[in-house]
Parts: C-alpha cells; sequence; structure tokens
C-alpha cells in the first residue's frame, strides 16, 4: 500500500514539473527578467533606540565609527521597508543586512540581542541633532 502512494506521488510531481517549466520559459521569451537583488551585511556595535527609530553604529573600513537612521515607519506594516528580528540568546553578535534592488534600497532587516540590558542596546539623551537624523530620511547610505 505504501508502495503504491508513493508512487502515485511521484507520478503526479512528474505531470505537474512540466507546467511549471513553461511558465518560466513563456516569461523568459516575453522578455521579463527578475530583478537583480543584493545583500550587504554589516556587523552592529550599538543600536540606540528613540522615540523616531533607531541608530545603528556600525565600523568602517578605516576604524571609525558610522551611525544609520531607521524611522520606526519602516517598522509600522506588513511588507515593511525594515524588520526587527531578536536573535536567540548566546554569542550571536547582532547585525544589520541590507537588501538593494536593482542598485536602489529595497529593505532592512535588523538583527537584535533581545534583552535590552545586552552591551550592544544604548541610550541617548532626546536631542534637536537626533530628531534632525530622522528627518526626510527615504533610504539607507552606508559607509564603508
Amino acid at each position: 500500500m505504501k508502495k503504491v502512494i508513493f508512487i502515485a506521488a511521484l507520478f503526479a510531481a512528474m505531470a505537474v514539473t512540466p507546467l511549471f517549466a513553461q511558465e518560466e520559459e513563456e516569461q523568459q521569451a516575453v522578455g521579463e527578467r527578475a530583478p537583480v537583488t543584493y545583500v550587504v551585511n554589516i556587523s552592529v556595535e550599538r543600536i540606540f533606540p528613540t522615540r523616531y527609530g533607531f541608530l545603528v553604529q556600525h565600523r568602517t573600513r578605516d576604524l571609525g565609527m558610522a551611525t544609520v537612521a531607521i524611522p520606526s515607519e519602516w517598522f509600522s506594516f506588513a511588507g515593511a521597508r525594515a524588520e526587527r528580528i531578536p536573535l536567540r540568546r548566546g554569542t550571536v553578535w547582532p547585525s544589520m543586512s541590507v537588501f538593494f534592488r536593482e542598485g536602489e534600497f529595497s529593505h532592512v532587516r535588523l538583527y537584535v540581542h533581545p534583552s535590552l540590558s545586552h552591551f550592544t542596546w544604548g541610550a541617548v539623551m532626546p536631542s534637536p541633532e537626533i530628531t534632525e537624523m530622522f528627518q526626510g530620511v527615504e533610504t539607507i547610505h552606508l559607509q564603508f
């Protein structure tokens, strides 16, 4: 009985596969191509939550520090431009993955330690400079 079910499932899979291949060939024949997407992964040094979003510090090539502002509105809906993903407890270090599609900023994933008492989380005092960092942010400009 198990052999019959296995053989039936195998034939069903073989019958459906050419349908998907045909659809892909039709898309390529029409001239459609998949968008080119690439990811830049950056190790995060500190994350500062503010009322406007997150300030994320990372090291540059010359061992300096660069800061990226990620507005809180980017996290607010499904399919948003930003996603905050908690890491498992342990030795995993926080990071940021910035996705680019066709050379333009697409979205960002911020992998953070779940405990706000972890030393990668920081605190900043509200100031006009911090408010300005979040004004009109439409994309992420990475500094290497």
